[in-house]
């Protein structure tokens, strides 16, 4: 029997920051995860001991996916990410969002779309639209917006507008 761990990719070094939320979409899809274990800074043994790992941990997942397996997952990736990219230029020309948007660059932020396919739909996305705030003299990560976002026929919708701290 396969544990969580013979799916567990080690990582280092700065992620694709671009195409973080459609990796994760992906990888969740595939049972694939990954792991943070250093930044930008490594040493020779870690990179030694992450390789070993990762190399058995690729033979699983080729076991399960075939030998392409990543060209796959990349290649889902991509396509994962276009569909963002397309459901970010919806939502970047929402009035509301433009408004939070261009008062959090004057404050040196900036806000983030999590994005997440809706069960039995093909192009229907869960939004959460999210930035810093501050709560109670606290600099807090929250989420402004929940909404759903179609790519196909460029609609949205907004649930809700409550700000909510994300824990």
């Amino acid at each position: 029997m396969k544990t969580e761990n013979d799916y567990t990719l080690l990582m280092y070094g700065l992620p694709d920051m671009e195409r973080q939320n459609s990796r994760n979409i992906i990888a969740e899809k595939r049972a694939i995860k990954f792991k943070s274990v250093a930044g930008c800074v490594v040493s020779k043994e870690l990179v030694d001991s992450v390789k070993i790992i990762n190399d058995r941990v690729n033979k699983n997942i080729e076991k399960k996916y075939g030998k392409n397996w990543n060209a796959e997952f990349e290649k889902e990736i991509e396509e994962e990410y276009e569909k963002e990219k397309q459901i970010t230029a919806i939502l970047d020309k929402v009035d509301f969002i433009r408004k939070r948007d261009d008062q959090m660059d004057k404050e040196g932020n900036g806000l983030v779309y999590y994005m997440t396919p809706i069960e039995n739909s093909t192009t229907d996305y869960k939004v959460s639209v999210e930035g810093w705030d501050t709560i109670n003299d606290k600099d807090v990560w929250v989420s402004y917006y929940r909404m759903t976002a179609n790519y196909k026929t460029k609609e949205y919708k907004l649930l809700e507008d409550k700000i909510e701290k994300i824990e």
